[in-house]
């Protein structure tokens, strides 16, 4: 399947797919866990946004990768001018500045692998945030002036993360504050 007939396709779809490769992934639903992250996450951005030329996209926001493949992440931030892929059907974003996906146990490896790298390959993405459901962990990709990527990490609730790409700081307590973990000696046995 071509780009072209993948989006014909999405359009009239009543689910979601990702595009690889020519080849479509049906993208499976989120745990409550995942879906209370991912708004809370949105909440802030949106919070720390107001008044600032920046727009905060849910997931339902498709995302065109540098290669022609599409995926929806968890949340896009973009900053400035909005660019789609069709002016007149604005529902594929061309230039997020921000990328953020919850990982979920069954796209783990993909998130922190291939994906990971595909979003990289986008010219515009100045940040990617990787927020784990299981511990209250986030890790982030920050492009560096020279185009090269910095990793950083805020581990705990009590850890902060800065996306200075959009000038906003994620509190962890904050990220997962609709969440119960079990108790910490549980984490290092799982």
């Amino acid at each position: 399947m071509t780009p072209d007939e993948f989006l014909a396709f999405e359009r009239a779809s009543t689910t979601r797919h990702e595009y690889i490769d020519g080849e479509i992934r049906a993208m499976a639903g989120a745990s409550e866990r995942h879906i209370d992250i991912q708004v809370d996450l949105q909440t802030l951005l949106n919070i720390q946004l107001r008044g600032k030329p920046c727009k905060v996209f849910n997931s339902e926001m498709r995302v065109q990768l540098a290669s022609g493949n599409y995926t929806y992440p968890d949340a896009s931030v973009v900053c400035g001018e909005r660019q789609f892929r069709e002016n007149t059907r604005p529902d594929t974003l061309l230039n997020p500045t921000v990328i953020i996906e919850v990982i979920s146990p069954s796209t783990a490896a993909y998130d922190h692998t291939d994906k990971l790298t595909r979003y990289m390959a986008i010219e515009s993405v100045r940040q990617i945030v990787l927020v784990e459901q299981d511990v209250p962990g986030v890790i982030c990709y920050t492009r560096g002036d020279n185009g090269g990527w910095q990793f950083s990490a805020a581990i705990g609730l009590d850890s902060t993360l800065a996306l200075d790409s959009i000038g906003c700081t994620l509190a962890l307590a904050d990220v997962y504050a609709k969440v119960t973990f079990p108790p910490a000696e549980d984490h290092q046995e799982a």
